[in-house]
């Protein structure tokens, strides 16, 4: 699993491609996730702009938007592109994507943590792209595409899920019923 995380990271397309008809490959890209959220939820833990509770809580969000920004871009892909890949495939490729992720935990550091933040979340960006480009069998546009229209549309989707609980609960209730339970 190392070699292909590593490979993922210096967005070899190849390995994007082997993970995707990997049906073992799974497990490991639900790990890549997890391990994802909390390399960047961490340093807000530690800068106290969040509570322990709330990265518990972030984990299943996590995976659950993983599982519809993977599915919608294979909806896309095949819709739009007429890709010819599987969803469980782009599930595995989407997952090792953002193995990048592990060095969110250096958003820690002051001041550079901004920076690194917003250029590895470009990077990710465009290892989903390299990804879905090849886990779906499309061309580079069409994998473009897809991941801007699956992001856009989850962020829409997710938000929407997360509106009502603020609403209802108020931001500051919110904040103090997840706060009780530390």
């Amino acid at each position: 699993m190392l070699t292909r995380v590593f490979k993922a990271m210096i967005l070899n397309s190849a390995t994007y491609a082997e993970v995707a008809d990997d049906n073992e490959a799974t497990i490991d890209a639900a790990f890549l996730i997890i391990i994802y959220i909390l390399a960047a939820t961490i340093p807000n833990a530690v800068n106290a702009t969040f509570s322990w509770v709330m990265i518990a809580l972030t984990i299943p969000l996590a995976l659950i938007e993983w599982l519809v920004f993977a599915g919608l871009t294979c909806v896309f892909a095949e819709r739009l592109f007429h890709g010819e890949g599987t969803l469980p495939g782009n599930y595995r490729a989407m997952g090792f994507s953002v193995s990048p992720g592990i060095f969110y935990l250096l958003a820690a550091i002051p001041t550079a943590g901004i920076c690194i933040s917003g250029l590895l979340s470009l990077y990710i960006f465009v290892a989903n792209i390299i990804a879905a480009r090849a886990a779906m069998k499309v061309g580079t546009v069409g994998a473009i595409v897809s991941v801007l229209l699956a992001s856009t549309v989850a962020g829409i989707l997710l938000g929407c899920l997360a509106v009502p609980l603020i609403l209802i609960l108020g931001p500051e209730n919110l904040i103090n019923n997840l706060e009780q339970f530390r």
